[in-house]
């Protein structure tokens, strides 16, 4: 993401095992990335296990899994070995907004302010989209090329959009489909950033095609990348934005479950968690979405577009009508003017059908038409 710079230490400069952490620090490195491998027996798997230290704290552990592949080695494996790449990155920017959490937003620096706002995103708490735009406005005018900046930016602007449906829903949208675009052109190599604006896109008709060309095009260089693409949380979001702009919400409901059991844990996976909620829903899994809204509730209760996607699932199953009251009430004491219009506007990319039956769900359970 063009935020960190990876040494690699030679040989000869190896330090002191016993000490490893300070030595490295001592060199001016933050995170150590250790690797360990396991070799099995027989025809059991070898294990490289991969983790991150941060050498400021002595070394602590913080984010870690498996990569398991056959005796004949790596090149061998059906898993890819860029999907842990891909989790750790955010894993360090969180490790980071923490280390720096006692600090006034004021003496930040640009990423430092940017990181912050990732993690008040991290809570789903739509009462903080303000403070979380303004410090990304800060971020963006100290460092107008960074591109971490601009991808978070436009994260957040994705998601303040599926979850505000005021009068100022649509400039939020136009801005962050600027930031997602400036992301594309400052971070060439990162398909995340297209599979992004292939999301974006998919909110207008009109550039269907668009978005259909640009997802392609992610997936593409995903697999150019790695012959161990297909669990790729990248390429997965990739096909999943495919899926949907080509009419097949059930299949794309089926790919967001394969992303959900990704062993690689990822804070990019849990932002964007009740989207995943959405895709479920497109593709009727009404019992995965009551389940997952029922956590988010519980979690994370002021994050309206959860309990949207919770409600309708709760409707359609019709087997819990005083907990879809419940979840009714709850959802208009955080959007007390919310319609069913509104929430419908937000699903420009499903067929004509099935918006309304979410419309026919939401007037059962009571909303406004508006």
């Amino acid at each position: 993401m063009g935020t960190f710079d990876i040494l690699s230490v030679p040989k000869a400069s190896e330090p002191d095992p016993v000490n490893a952490a300070a030595v490295y620090r001592a060199w001016g490195t933050d995170y150590i990335i250790s690797g360990s491998l396991r070799g099995g027996q027989g025809a059991t798997d070898n294990r490289l296990i991969v983790r991150v230290l941060d050498a400021r704290r002595g070394g602590v552990i913080i984010w870690g899994t498996h990569y398991d592949f056959p005796s004949e080695g790596p090149d061998a494996g059906k898993n890819s070995l860029l999907a842990p790449a891909q989790a750790m990155q955010w894993s360090i920017f969180v490790a980071e907004a923490r280390r720096i959490a006692a600090r006034p937003d004021s003496e930040l620096s640009a990423l430092g302010m940017a990181l912050r706002a990732f993690m008040l995103l991290l809570r789903h708490d739509s009462s903080l989209f303000g403070r979380i735009g303004v410090l990304l406005e800060h971020a963006t005018d100290l460092e107008e090329e960074d591109g971490a900046i601009a991808l978070i930016d436009a994260l957040h602007c994705y998601v303040r959009f599926l979850n505000d449906w005021s009068a100022d829903a649509e400039a939020v949208f136009a801005h962050g489909l600027r930031r997602i675009r400036a992301s594309v052109s400052l971070l060439p190599d990162l398909h995340a950033v297209e599979v992004l604006l292939a999301a974006y896109l998919m909110y207008d008709p009109d550039m269907h095609s668009t978005a259909l060309s640009v997802a392609q095009k992610a997936a593409e260089g995903i697999s150019r990348n790695d012959r161990h693409y297909r669990d790729s949380s990248d390429y997965l979001m990739a096909v999943i934005v495919l899926d949907l702009l080509r009419g097949n919400a059930t299949s794309a409901a089926d790919t967001v479950k394969k992303l959900l059991e990704n062993g690689c844990r990822s804070q990019l996976l849990e932002l964007l968690r009740p989207v995943f909620m959405m895709i479920l829903l497109l593709g009727d899994d009404y019992q995965e979405v009551i389940s997952m809204g029922r956590l988010m509730s519980g979690l994370y209760p002021d994050c309206p577009s959860s309990l949207v996607y919770y409600l309708i699932a709760l409707i359609e199953i019709g087997d819990f009508p005083d907990e879809a009251q419940q979840v009714h009430r709850h959802l208009l004491r955080l959007v007390p003017d919310l319609t069913i219009s509104k929430i419908v506007s937000r699903f420009p990319f499903v067929p004509k059908a099935h918006q309304k039956r979410l419309a026919d769900a939401l007037d059962r359970a009571g909303l406004a038409k508006g």
